[in-house]
């Protein structure tokens, strides 16, 4: 069977409000498009990490000292995907979030279950795109919603905890997306562009709609027995997000583009698959350049059944 990679939403917004700091990381996302086996249905985990820092401008005198915060960011999610019929497939993805930042001596931590996402795809090709042909290729066209399952109010020291550290974001948001891929011999190219439309929550702020265009180059290999395949993958992934409002007024330091290569393996031994994926970055500006990614990564684990 031919196995491919599917990059789809990043899910999780950017920065955010300033009810304890100016500006912070956050973190940056989730696949709801799942790895794979396109004929099977799918259930497992995957692991995201990511790590900013973010500087704070100073509101006071000039001379007052410029703060520095260390954001992190962990998602252990429960992906699966059902296929209701050939062309059809949901997939579901409902996250754990557990965060953390630190600025000077100070610590803070925060976890708990996140935002549950539902996602419909529709197969527009022949589902038997793999079959008599060594030119493979197909397009899959999706919509979903992100529902508010995530608590989105938590405190902190008497005032509403910063919006990224939150572990929802209290809006029923839709996505959409569109996923084409070619597969030449064992070499394939894989392009994706998804769109997050984003309401505003019962406390009227609303995080900014994202964009994000990713293309992706594979090569599947597998032994004569068809018991082990590796796919190696390189890429590009392009991300917009604009700015946050809160009562229709605009957050600042919220918002931005960044470009990101893209580089993992996914490694198939029968039903089972384990991907691991990191995103260096190559260009960025992102809370008007205040805001660093320095690290994002995840493992995935599903079977298919």
């Amino acid at each position: 069977m031919i196995v491919f990679r599917y990059i789809a939403f990043l899910l999780i917004t950017f920065p955010l409000s300033v009810n304890s700091c100016d500006i912070c990381g956050c973190s940056m996302g989730t696949s709801a498009a799942l790895l794979p086996q396109l004929n099977n249905s799918v259930l497992g985990l995957r692991y995201n990490t990511s790590f900013f820092t973010s500087i704070h401008p100073s509101h006071g005198t000039a001379d007052a000292p410029i703060k520095k915060s260390r954001d992190e960011f962990h998602s252990i999610e429960l992906v699966g995907r059902y296929n209701l019929s050939p062309r059809f497939h949901l997939t579901a993805l409902l996250p754990y979030k557990i965060s953390s930042q630190q600025e000077g001596e100070t610590v803070f931590h925060n976890s708990g279950v996140g935002d549950l996402i539902l996602l419909g795809q529709f197969l527009t090709f022949h589902p038997n795109y793999c079959s008599g042909r060594k030119d493979k290729h197909q397009l899959r066209l999706g919509a979903g919603i992100k529902f508010p399952t995530g608590s989105f109010e938590k405190m902190r020291e008497g005032r509403l905890l910063h919006a990224h550290l939150q572990n929802g974001t209290g809006s029923l948001d839709l996505l959409f997306s569109g996923i084409y891929t070619l597969r030449v011999a064992a070499w394939g190219f894989n392009t994706e562009v998804a769109y997050r439309l984003n309401n505003p929550n019962i406390n009227r702020y609303r995080y900014g709609n994202r964009t994000r265009v990713s293309t992706t180059a594979f090569y599947w290999w597998n032994n004569n027995n068809n018991k082990l395949s590796l796919l190696p993958t390189a890429g590009l992934v392009l991300e917009h997000a604009q700015p946050n409002k809160e009562i229709l007024k605009t957050i600042p330091y919220t918002g931005g583009w960044g470009l990101y290569a893209s580089t993992g393996l996914d490694i198939l031994v029968k039903n089972v698959v384990l991907g691991v994926h990191v995103y260096p970055s190559v260009i960025e500006k992102w809370g008007s350049s205040l805001v660093k990614r320095n690290f994002m990564g995840e493992v995935t684990v599903v079977a298919a059944f």
